[in-house]
């Protein structure tokens, strides 16, 4: 069985947001009687490995998180979310398995969503290995921002999983469909919510700067107006040229 323990990180020391704190609330309501820990500078070694370390000298807060949350299951059990998960439905039909993972609405197993094992799981500990033989910094000093899900992949794929967003078990692990603990889109943000719905991850991305969120809003706006599939092409296509048309940009500015 799963502990009946729900974790979450907050790095950084910024106060939490009120979305996060609703999204608490839901989690005391439909999880009575379960712990709720706190993990934070204070209660985790950042320094527990060289990826952890970078990403934390760098602020990178999120990728801290990536790396604390598989650690943390792994060595205690239970229930990992992100802070900008809501919950709507209890979580007690997950526990009787040894590991629970779920896809996301893009077609990949993503951690942040929600997951949870026993302590010293061997699927956790694959993909903690992962973390702990990589650095976040490139070689020449850039941030390797690679997302979770696409860092994540390949370990579950080694372990027998599909990336290809059905329901799957192996050996006491359930991988869940995105409308379990995904219904909603990252990239539009559309809402699809079923029967078998237990959370929703909101993509709150409180860890995102000033650039990241207006990338994230101009691919919504993509995706709203032209669909899911030619507006994923197009914001790629207008990301591919703008470093070619900025000079052009300047150019007509300075003239103006």
């Amino acid at each position: 069985m799963i502990p009946c323990v729900i974790h979450y990180c907050w790095f950084g020391g910024s106060p939490l947001p009120a979305s996060a704190d609703r999204c608490l609330s839901s989690w005391r309501q439909f999880c009575p009687g379960y712990e709720i820990r706190r993990w934070d500078e204070t209660s985790f070694p950042v320094d527990r490995c060289r990826f952890s370390l970078e990403a934390y000298a760098a602020g990178k807060w999120a990728f801290v998180s990536d790396y604390a949350r598989l650690r943390i299951v792994f060595d205690h059990g239970g229930i990992y979310l992100d802070t900008d998960v809501e919950l709507i439905a209890p979580l007690d039909r997950l526990l009787p398995h040894s590991a629970f993972f779920g896809f996301e609405s893009r077609g990949a197993i993503a951690t942040g969503l929600g997951f949870g094992a026993t302590a010293g799981h061997p699927l956790v500990g694959s993909l903690l290995a992962h973390y702990e033989s990589a650095t976040f910094l490139l070689p020449d000093g850039r941030p390797d921002t690679t997302p979770c899900p696409e860092r994540d992949g390949t370990v579950f794929a080694e372990h027998g999983f599909r990336l290809d967003g059905s329901r799957q078990e192996r050996n006491g692990v359930v991988i869940l469909p995105a409308d379990y603990l995904c219904p909603k889109s990252y990239e539009s943000g559309q809402l699809h919510v079923t029967p078998r719905t237990l959370a929703i991850h909101h993509y709150d991305a409180s860890w995102h700067g000033a650039i990241e969120a207006d990338d994230l809003a101009r691919r919504r706006r993509y995706t709203a107006r032209f669909g899911p599939w030619l507006g994923r092409r197009l914001y790629l296509a207008a990301n591919a040229a703008a470093p070619l048309l900025a000079p052009i940009f300047r150019f007509v500015r300075s003239r103006s």
